[in-house]
């Protein structure tokens, strides 16, 4: 693991993850400590997806490997008690499950769930209801050249509630504000008797699946694609999408009213050879911020963001990166009012590696050349990267898919809530190790602790909370593969 560190201001900055296999990144989050949780997704030839606990400046608090050697995240949410729940495909031979991964706001598995669905299927993006479930999105072939879209609910738990199937594939998701979900999905027509078509779809289901309404618009290009759709909070919808002509890609933002019904289509006026939109976030009711790359050749663009307003003209174009390898997956805001900026590294030629990147910005995009200045490394598109000291991935903690959820019999933790101190007490334990640690509310922690069962398995002990302050706390509990995490209230 090595990281590299470019600092425009005491607050920007850049790093790059790598190990010695080829990762791309899946998704960043800040987390309730105002540090970040960061995915990197593996290449089909390599075993392990990672994910990185960072603090506020980027820095590796600790990290895990996911999988058994044939797993891979897609994308991750937070969760209404400061957990994460991660999903990601499980690529058996017929490539028909996923999975969902529930941890707690320390990184310490609360539960595990895998999926064989009913066609081979992709899972993309999964987001929290208020009532604690999860709404995840996918697509699946029921014939090799037939693709559709499907929407998921979970309860808290990852029970299955409901499913809606043959929608189309599947681009972006959100939850409005009365619990409705909103899908923007693409839907690609090739070599049909009266010529390539495409569609962009806005659907609109309620909280039990049903659909309310659908939006399609349908274009003859030989490819577009949605992109991006984002909610106001005067119940408008906007969607980005990127249509393929020549001599370059042309851009739109298509508005909706909260009735699904198409009321403008905007021409983003950018001339620039292969630009490719990535994703779009809300400054605010009349202000977005488009995350794009120009494609320069192999393993070479420049990314740039695009700040419009809600007309689709461009207020400013700022370019962050130029002529490097850095390929750009999502952009997100941060509580400091800056963007987190999350993609891949892949210089040219291609090293025995693909690294992930990090990129966390300011807010004011006014001076276009302000980054390009300040946060550059000339030899990123050189034929090496320097050596910082890499270490093995075998260093990070594994989360073998395969055994986490087995759990302690007849485990108890008393009195809760707690004051001077606290008592565990399990049974059903092996002979050996057992570790024992506290963790506050943003997952620092507060003390650790080792123990041995004894010759009957079983183990009680009383821990010393003298020096806790009151508050909400976690006890995490750990013996080879068996786990155990308990809430704990100190007054």
């Amino acid at each position: 693991m090595f990281f590299l560190i470019f600092e425009a201001n005491a607050q920007n900055w850049l790093k790059f993850y790598a190990t010695n296999q080829y990762h791309y990144g899946a998704f960043a989050l800040e987390t309730n400590d105002r540090g970040y949780l960061i995915g990197a997704k593996r290449d089909n030839d390599f075993p392990y997806s990672i994910i990185y606990k960072t603090d506020v400046n980027g820095n590796i608090l600790w990290q895990k490997t996911i999988g058994n050697g044939n797993a891979n995240i897609e994308d991750c949410c937070k969760t209404l008690d400061g957990g994460f729940a991660i999903i990601g495909g499980i690529y058996d031979k017929d490539k028909s499950s996923f999975f969902l991964l529930k941890l707690n706001s320390c990184g310490e598995v609360d539960w595990y769930k895998k999926y064989n669905w009913h066609y081979p299927c992709q899972v993309f993006n999964i987001l929290q209801m208020k009532d604690e479930g999860y709404i995840i999105d996918l697509s699946y072939n029921i014939i090799p050249s037939y693709t559709k879209g499907a929407v998921i609910k979970l309860d808290k738990k990852g029970n299955s509630i409901w499913e809606n199937f043959n929608l189309n594939i599947p681009i972006s998701m959100l939850i409005t504000e009365d619990n409705n979900i909103i899908i923007s999905a693409n839907q690609f027509y090739s070599h049909q008797p009266n010529g390539s078509w495409s569609e962009n779809i806005l659907t609109l289901l309620d909280s039990n699946g049903k659909r309310i309404w659908e939006n399609i618009q349908s274009d003859n290009y030989n490819y577009h694609s949605g992109i991006k759709t984002i909610l106001t909070s005067k119940n408008n919808y906007y969607t980005l999408k990127m249509e393929d002509s020549l001599p370059f890609n042309i851009l739109k933002l298509l508005k909706y009213d909260r009735t699904g019904a198409l009321t403008q289509t905007m021409t983003i006026e950018d001339t620039t050879v292969f630009n490719f939109p990535k994703d779009m976030i809300p400054m605010n009711d009349s202000t977005f911020i488009i995350l794009t790359m120009e494609d320069s050749g192999k393993y070479s663009g420049t990314l740039r963001l695009l700040k419009i307003n809600a007309l689709g003209q461009i207020i400013n174009k700022t370019t962050l990166f130029q002529k490097y390898a850095l390929l750009p997956s999502k952009i997100s805001a941060t509580h400091d009012g800056k963007y987190l900026i999350i993609g891949y590294l892949q210089p040219n030629p291609i090293p025995p590696f693909v690294g992930v990147f990090i990129a966390k910005v300011n807010s004011d995009i006014d001076q276009d050349s302000f980054y390009t200045k300040k946060l550059r490394y000339d030899s990123l598109c050189t034929n090496t990267i320097p050596d910082s000291g890499n270490i093995s991935i075998s260093n990070a903690e594994v989360i073998n898919l395969d055994t986490i959820g087995i759990k302690f019999t007849d485990f108890k933790l008393f009195p809760n809530p707690a004051q001077d101190f606290f008592e565990i007490s399990a049974s059903g334990l092996s002979a050996e190790p057992f570790y024992l640690m506290v963790y506050d509310v943003l997952g620092r922690q507060v003390s650790d602790y080792q123990y041995m069962p004894d010759i009957n398995g079983n183990l009680s002990q009383k821990i010393n909370l003298n020096n806790v302050a009151s508050g909400c706390y976690l006890v995490s509990l750990r013996q080879g593969s068996n786990y155990f995490v308990k809430k704990l209230i100190v007054e």
